[in-house]
């Protein structure tokens, strides 16, 4: 009998390596033990560069809401695996997200070390899936090295690797890359089902980690156009199931963001500018592929002077037509072409096309959308090793040197780029030397040095912020928050008051201002207050709790339970509030119930001296 032969497919000049026989299982011709030594010296220097970040703290800037506030990830049991699937974290779906937090707070409370190194340990895992995806992809080991190592590296990567509440980024990105993955073995594999149901499986744990993964079966239409698929009935309908849960997960998202007041932006800009804002942002990340300076975690939208945006906004169209023009002449060259078209497909839904929010570009969006800009260089150097010419051997000297170069470079910039999310006042004070009008970070700044009882910086940088946007209600909100910590009611008052003028829908700005008139001893108006903010947030359970104070003062007794009851069910569980819905219990002739409740005071740590004295005279 005829033995069979193993198809091997040999390294070829300018030909994809897959082109000429699809679907046909490949060989790989690389020994197993070098193509592991340069991936595991790629993860070392990547141990190396991100070092610093893991005693990183936690940074006031969504950390506190993802993690050390938030009371769901600090036990996994069906109540709160319900909460992770059922609510938004921050306006996004993303309950594996949540999932990953709880494990962490598991592992280490709130241990911030454990949450950066989760973060880090992500990132190998990611540049692993890149390595070996650009290695079966191009069948060049060269190219699947370059690409791991700068995806490794790169400066703008830090920003989706060192701050924790950037986790479902880096969540997301693994399951996106891993069913990527699968996709290309499902081609390459004689279109073996099996392949495609696990990129589908890998696909949706990419949806739950983040929605920016619905751009997904764009990527696999694209894939099929490299591999030169018909474009017929099944290669649509096996993306059905893809489109399916994309479109399920982008109307989720919409309604989340949308729910929260997160769609939409304090700057207006006409049609033309929002042209010239497009353009901006895709050539700021390919301008930052190569010169990645002047960094920072907040790139605020540019200020009008006399209705003109900023020259380098009118420039950044010949950008542009710069890359358009170098496709063009390369449109024979399908990975190039294929690279910058993954880069536009990951990129383009992060391009404010409709402006959100208060930052126009981020360093994070770049995470995935770069592999591609990546493996044109890594194509463009293989060209370089394939040509016989002379004159490129010098070229690829000098190719070589640039790129150890800038590696070194970029590694070196990374490192220094980690130390500065160590801390919020770091960060911040970072991001305001480089954007001294930046009125989101002095309100940032300011909630820090607030909670660090520098009541006069805190003061100064609200103002501050308010100085340079009249319209942050953010701001009027933290300022009232200090000013009523430092017992100045009146002030807290008009603060509030303009919070809520700019921002009617603002239920923090309602409770807070019902907690100053309670203080003043308003109870009617502290009332209204916090009946308003429960009708603007329905989960509020601090309102709950506040409301239900109101009700024990003017003794309904039975209400009080009621909103107290609220409050616990929907947590957090504070240990003030089971002493108050003892009172309450008291009052109504429950005794048993307060003791109950009482006890659960003591457990959560209530130590105030006359509720505890009052509590054990009742309960011994």
């Amino acid at each position: 009998m005829a033995s069979k032969k193993k198809t091997k497919i040999k390294e070829r000049g300018n030909k994809p390596a897959c082109e000429t026989i699809p679907g046909e299982p490949v060989a790989l011709e690389y020994p197993r033990r070098r193509t592991i030594l340069v991936l595991s010296a790629i993860l070392l220097l990547t141990v190396i560069v991100f070092s610093a970040s893991i005693n990183n703290g936690f940074i006031k800037w969504d950390d506190d809401k993802n993690v050390y506030e938030n009371v769901y990830i600090r036990d996994i049991n069906l109540t709160n695996i319900k909460v992770f699937f059922t609510k938004p974290l921050l306006s996004m779906y993303t309950p594996l997200v949540y999932l990953s937090y709880a494990i962490d707070y598991k592992i280490a409370g709130l241990n911030p070390k454990i949450y950066h190194l989760t973060n880090l340990m992500l990132h190998l895992v990611n540049i692993a899936l890149v390595f070996f995806l650009i290695k079966l992809f191009t069948q060049r080991l060269g190219i699947a090295a370059i690409v791991a190592l700068f995806f490794a590296i790169h400066p703008l990567n830090v920003d989706a690797v060192a701050p924790v509440s950037i986790r479902s980024s880096l969540l997301y990105s693994l399951f996106y890359l891993a069913a990527y993955l699968c996709y290309i073995l499902y081609i390459k594999n004689n279109l073996k089902i099996k392949y495609l149901v696990l990129a589908l499986i890998l696909f949706i744990l990419s949806l739950l980690s983040k929605s920016a993964a619905v751009v997904l079966p764009v990527l696999l239409f694209l894939t099929d156009y490299y591999y030169k698929r018909k474009l017929d009935f099944k290669t649509v309908m096996e993306k059905i199931p893809f489109l399916a849960f994309s479109i399920i997960i982008g109307v989720l998202t919409i309604i989340f963001r949308e729910d929260t007041g997160y769609i939409g932006s304090p700057y207006v800009f006409n049609f033309i500018d929002r042209i010239f804002l497009v353009c901006y942002s895709a050539a700021f990340y390919v301008v930052k592929l190569l010169l990645p300076i002047n960094l920072s975690a907040i790139y605020p939208y540019p200020d009008k002077i006399s209705g003109i945006l900023p020259i380098e906004f009118y420039l950044s169209p010949l950008v542009i037509l710069l890359v358009l023009f170098g496709l063009y002449k390369a449109r024979k060259n399908r990975e190039l072409i294929f690279g910058a078209l993954f880069f536009l497909v990951n990129i383009l839904l992060v391009l404010k096309i409709i402006p959100l929010g208060f930052e126009l570009v981020c360093d994070r969006y770049a995470y995935i959308p770069y592999i591609g800009l990546f493996m044109i260089i890594g194509v463009a150097f293989s060209r370089l090793s394939d040509s016989t010419n002379a004159a490129a051997g010098k070229i690829k000297i000098c190719f070589v040197v640039s790129l150890i170069g800038t590696a070194v470079l970029f590694s070196v910039v990374s490192y220094n780029r980690s130390i500065v999310w160590k801390d919020s006042l770091s960060l911040f004070g970072d991001v305001l030397e480089k954007y001294p009008t930046a009125y989101q970070a002095y309100n940032n700044r300011g909630i820090v040095k607030k909670e660090q009882n520098d009541y006069g910086g805190a003061m100064a940088d609200y103002n501050r912020a308010i100085t340079l946007n009249p319209n942050f209600a953010e701001a009027y909100y933290n300022r009232g928050i200090a000013k009523k910590e430092q017992n100045d009611y009146v002030g807290a008052m008009a603060d509030y008051n303009n919070a809520i003028a700019l921002k009617p829908d603002y239920a923090d700005a309602y409770n807070n201002r019902g907690i100053a008139k309670k203080e003043q001893n308003d109870y009617v108006g502290a009332m209204a207050d916090f009946n308003m903010a429960l009708r603007l947030k329905l989960d509020y359970a601090l309102a709950y709790n506040n409301r239900g104070s109101i009700k024990l003062f003017q003794k309904d007794y039975a209400g009080a339970v009621a909103d107290y009851d609220s409050a616990i069910e929907l947590g957090p569980q504070d240990a003030i509030t089971f002493y108050n819905r003892g009172v309450a219990k008291l009052l109504l002739g429950d005794r048993d119930g307060a003791c109950t409740d009482w006890r659960k005071y003591f457990v959560l740590g209530g130590k105030e001296e006359a509720s505890s004295e009052v509590a054990r005279r009742y309960c011994p």
